[in-house]
This record gives C-alpha cells, structure tokens and sequence, in this order.
C-alpha cells in the first residue's frame, strides 16, 4: 500500500510473494512519474526485511530519497497505519455484507481503494484524493457497493439460442486500466470483465401517472425517482426546517467561540474561566516557548450544561481536555493502564450492605485528574481565546490534564496512595474495592474514576473518612 500524504490518494497491490514489493514499489513510482513528469521526492517506509539495497539504489537513481522508520515501531508510520486499519474495517465490512467468501479478499481491497479515493475526506474536501493528484473527476455512474447483484449481458460469440442473453452475476471491483467492471459468475465460478451490466438494485423506476379524471387540472409529468437535483431537494429541506422552531439550547457548542457568541455568553465565560482558575489552582500546567521539534497536543473546550425538573437551566459546566489522539506511544505517554471498577464489586459492596445492615453512602471528587501528576513530558495547546497573553506559548503539563492517554492511570495511582495513607488495604481480586478495619468497625470504598460508594458499620467511622478524604480532595 502507497499513499501521498497531501492529497490521501492510494495504490494497493496484491502480493504473492513479499520479495515482489520492491517490483511493485518501482512500479508505483513510475506510475506516478507518466502523470507529474518528475519522481516523487521522498518515499518513506517500515524498515521491514522486504525493503532491500537494491531498491534504496533504483530510487535514488530515480532522484527519490527512501527514509526508512525504525523497525516494529508503526506509530513512527502512524499515517501509513491508519490507512491500512481504515483499508481492512472497509474490507471486513464489504465481505460481511455481501456474504462473499474471504477468497475475495484481493478483490475487496481494490473495491475499498477506488471508493476511498473517490469520497473527499477532511484534508482534501471539497475534492475527492482522485481529484487533488491526478485531476481526474471520479464519475459516480461507475461506483457501486462491493459485492453488488448485476445482471451482465452475454455476447453474441458467446450465446446460445436457448439461453438466456443476461446472467446475474456479482460486482467485485473496478479494472485498473479500462471502462467497465469486474464481475464474479457464482454459478460458474468464473470472474470476468465487461462493460455491459445493468445493476438491477439501483434503477430509477418510474412513477405512474394516475389517469382518474379530478376537479384539479392534472399535470402529467413523467418522473423518474432519483432523478431530482439534490440542490432542490436540499432547498426544500432548508426552507421547512427554518420553519420549525428550534430552541438555541440545541444547537452543540464545539468551540469557545460559539459558547461567546451565544445568548448565554455570560454563564459560559464564567464556568469557562472557573475552570482555568481551578488548574492555576492546581498548579496543572506552567507557559514555555515552544522550542524546535517540540510537539504539543490540541486543546478543545467541551460544554453541557444541568437541566432542573422545569427544564430550566440549573449549572453551566466546561472543561478543558487536550486531545490525545496526537500523542506518541513511548514518546509522551508509556503506561496507561488503569484498573477500572466491575459491576461484580459493587454487587458484593451491596451484598455487604444487606447482609451486615450497614450505612451507605456515596461521594464524587471535584477535578480528580487535576490532583495526579504526569510523569512525562506532555504540551498543549494554550486557551488564547480566553487568556491572550499565553498567546505563542505551549502548556506544560504538571497534573493529568482530561483528555490525556495516561490521565486514568495517573489518577488511580493517586487514589490508590490516598487509601493506602488512610489506612486503607486495596483488594487482590477487586482493585477498584478498599478495605478497612479498626477494631469492630468496618468501611468498605468502591472508587469509579471519581465517583465512591462507602458502605460502612456506623455513621461515627463515615464522619472519619469524611474528615480525612477531605483533606486530600475536594469532595
């Protein structure tokens, strides 16, 4: 698999033997060379056992420099990884629903490369990745769903007086270099080309025009489904909707921006600046310069707010959370693994509770993963729009920031030395489940992120813990 970062467009090859990539590599390469008139500048791939001498030597004689990633690491590939994750969800999906056997496997590869690089997608809207490198318009009569029943004319070489002039057959994917597709007979197994098919699950039909003689003129119009502009439908779509009353409360807040501009702009500015003054609080981040190479996370602000019985506004709510989608395995994050809380602890934390006839309670940590600290070296984004003169600087982190891969773990193992100071003995089986006795008493604590369940033998032993928790968190 090939792909041009800029413009997302594909190459996809079936391989028997893993000493043909090269061949295939050079062949990609010249393709590219008969469209643009020049080599590609820079190929970069695994430096897995099939890339060999020979192929660094033909691509350099090309003028095209090969940055080979250090090997079994593919999140320094990470773009060429997630294409080929994205590749075979497609396949999986086009084999599961045409109920076509895995042998087509090939076949469904070529058929998710074609559609893929004839969708635009968020880097090359509004063209499509066939668009924006070889500037050809992909043409919509000719994509159709993997796996597609046709009905595939016969020709006339090949026709008998008795039998039938069409055979349904299924589609399985485009032909590389000519008009048509490539169809697989299921009664006689064979797969072929033709460019004559009517696929017969997607046919305009047409509409009848009723003949009944009315009061109204009757305005006889032959209409094929389908075969409306999207334009004027969309239109249509469009006027009755502004129609429709539609409260503003609605309408998701993605940006702090949109939250500024809205009616309630006052309550979204306070919870948003609340929320920054509980992390200078927390001592969670401290401003640098960014420096070269140094690579920060994004940051978004995400808004909700609490409705009362009246479904009248009762708390505005925003958190600012780094987006952890960029962060580097063994880079900026290690472990991050957390144990979390199973419904079978909280059964037996009930069970306890009915059969002992215990106290019960419950509490939530205010800001939990601001309390943990980061081990790493993690950047984000700084909010500017609220505080402008952070503007050029980067975030350090010093806590877990929401958001972060680590955040969980980083908490947990917090919470767990919290339980462990207060005396507190973490289950073996359960690790979400803590323990502690003092004398006849009792006090069992099941933890969910920031949430707790305290089952306890009196009330004087859940004023204690109160007391002491309250000391480390705000709860």
């Amino acid at each position: 698999m090939l792909c041009n970062h800029v413009s997302t467009f594909i190459l996809t090859a079936e391989l028997n033997y893993w000493k043909d990539v090269p061949s295939h590599i050079v062949e990609w390469v010249k393709f590219l060379y008969g469209h643009f008139g020049r080599y590609p500048t820079q190929l970069q791939t695994n430096n897995e056992g099939e890339y060999s001498a020979a192929l660094e030597a033909e691509l350099w004689s090309m003028g095209t420099e090969w940055v080979p990633f250090e090997p079994y690491r593919p999140d320094f590939n990470g773009k060429a990884e997630r294409v080929n994750r994205t590749l075979g969800d497609m396949v999986r999906t086009m084999l599961n629903s045409s109920n076509l056997p895995s042998l087509f496997w090939s076949y469904a590869y070529s058929c998710a490369t074609n559609i893929h690089n004839c969708l635009p997608n968020t880097r090359t809207t509004p063209l499509t990745p066939l668009e924006h490198l070889l500037k050809i318009q992909p043409n919509p009569a000719q994509i159709y769903p993997f796996g597609a029943r046709t009905i595939v004319h016969v020709p006339s070489e090949k026709q008998d007086k008795l039998e039938e002039r069409g055979r349904e057959c299924l589609l399985l994917t485009l032909p590389k270099s000519s008009h048509g597709w490539i169809f697989n007979d299921p009664r006689t197994r064979c797969i072929f080309q033709s460019s004559s098919a009517t696929f017969v699950d997607y046919q305009c039909l047409p509409v009848p025009i009723s003949r009944k003689k009315g009061g109204l003129p009757l305005i006889s119009n032959h209409l094929k489904i389908g075969e409306v502009p999207n334009d004027t439908i969309a239109k249509k779509e469009q006027a009755v909707m502004s129609t429709l009353h539609q409260p503003s409360d609605l309408l998701i807040l993605k940006t702090i921006r949109t939250a500024l501009a809205s009616s309630y702009k006052a309550e979204w500015l306070l919870v948003a600046e609340d929320e920054l003054q509980g992390f200078e609080q927390h001592n969670v981040w401290t401003p640098v310069s960014p420096k070269k190479g140094m690579k920060g996370l994004g940051g978004k602000w995400v808004f909700d707010f609490k409705r009362q019985d009246d479904s009248s506004y009762e708390r505005f709510k925003a958190r600012y959370v780094a987006c952890e989608f960029s962060q580097r395995p063994g880079v900026d994050c290690f472990d991050v693994y957390a144990p979390t809380a199973s419904m079978n602890s909280i059964r037996l934390l009930l069970a306890m509770k009915v059969q002992y006839t215990m106290s019960l309670a419950a509490f939530d940590a205010r800001l939990a993963y601001l309390y943990s600290q980061i081990e790493e070296d993690v950047y984000v984004k700084a909010p500017v729009e609220l505080w402008p003169e952070w503007n050029g600087k980067v975030m350090k982190l010093r806590r877990a920031l929401y958001g972060t891969k680590q955040a969980a773990r980083c908490w947990w193992k917090f919470s767990l030395g919290i339980m462990c100071k207060l005396g507190f003995e973490g289950s073996k089986i359960k690790p979400a489940l803590y323990m502690l006795h003092q004398g006849d008493e009792r006090l069992l604590v099941w933890i969910h992120v920031d949430y707790g369940i305290i089952v306890g033998s009196s009330h004087e032993i859940f004023q204690q813990f109160k007391m002491a928790l309250s000391d480390e968190l705000k709860v």
